[in-house]
């Protein structure tokens, strides 16, 4: 996980030497020394403090603003696979030509592009979410997504479970049956 430590130049409470040790304790993290401050950066350089986190949280970022609709549409095809990405841009019409761009840009280019969790992590949310709101349609996209994300029928059914403990069971056993087609239909697919 992405970490920022900062340290006034000055501080005698919490000295440099503390500061490098968090840094070297949490792993990718950068520390950033603020000139001129002594124990309270965000009070005595509150400028500097706001430019190094600025600095910092850009340098996260995974995707630029004007590669976000690009990276989205890799990640999308590369997750729901190429078929379902040209079948839903066929489907495009003036209507929802502005929401299909939010949601390439945005969802699959702001937010599954995010170092944070790995792709397999994301999936298994995304259908735990989809289960508990009792999005159907998403949810079975994202059971067929599994086939490129890596999630087992195994996972699925944990998260079920999981959804089934927070969610409620009616919307677990929904997903469930939801997800037993899907899958069945899947494998007669490949057949």
């Amino acid at each position: 996980m992405p970490a920022l430590v900062l340290v006034g130049d000055g501080d005698q409470a919490t000295p440099l030497a503390s500061a490098e040790a968090l840094r070297d304790a949490i792993p990718g993290a950068r520390l950033e020394v603020i000139p001129d401050t002594a124990h309270i950066p965000t009070m005595e350089r509150p400028e500097a403090v706001v430019a190094a986190m600025r600095d910092f949280l850009t340098a996260q970022a995974p995707v630029a603003a004007g590669d976000a609709y690009a990276a989205g549409l890799a990640v999308r095809k590369a997750v729901l696979g190429e078929a379902h990405v040209a079948r839903a841009g066929a489907a495009v019409t003036p209507l929802d030509q502005p929401f299909q761009d939010y949601i390439t840009r945005n969802v699959w280019g702001g937010i599954w592009t995010r170092p944070g969790l790995p792709r397999h992590t994301r999936s298994l949310l995304t259908l735990a979410m989809m289960a508990a709101l009792g999005r159907e349609d998403e949810f079975v996209l994202h059971v067929r997504a599994t086939r490129n994300t890596g999630v087992s029928p195994e996972e699925i059914a944990e998260v079920l479970l999981q959804v089934g403990a927070y969610a409620g069971v009616p919307a677990a056993n929904h997903a469930l049956k939801l997800a037993k087609k899907t899958l069945k239909e899947m494998e007669e697919e490949t057949r």
